[in-house]
């Protein structure tokens, strides 16, 4: 495995997975939701050279609203399923699992 910007955003979507994760065990009657949003129509890509922001620009009519976004984003704060503890979230609100390596790797990072 090579290093590459998509490996290090999966990584550090990782890392956050394991440090809240973390705290949700500390506290759990927080309520810790990790949200993997997908890709929301809006002005990103406005500092990238003109070729690649036309590209961007191109593609945001197949991207969800900012305001289809936010309603899944918000249906978990009131939805009694995520309350308290640690929660992973897909882009259409749903609950999803961790990865197989979650708790090893979580032991791993956080150990003392």
């Amino acid at each position: 495995s090579t290093y590459s910007l998509v490996n290090a955003a999966y990584a550090a979507g990782f890392y956050n997975d394991i440090a809240v994760e973390s705290l949700a065990l500390e506290h759990p009657t927080v309520s810790f939701i990790h949200a993997a949003p997908g890709t929301i129509n809006t002005n990103w890509g406005t500092e990238l050279p003109l070729l690649l922001r036309g590209l961007v620009r191109m593609i945001q009519p197949f991207m969800r609203s900012l305001q289809d976004c936010g309603e899944y984003m918000a249906s978990a704060l009131m939805d009694p399923e995520y309350h308290g503890g640690w929660s992973l979230m897909d882009q259409n609100g749903n609950k999803t699992h961790p990865t197989a390596l979650q708790a090893e790797a979580r032991a791993a990072v956080w150990a003392s």
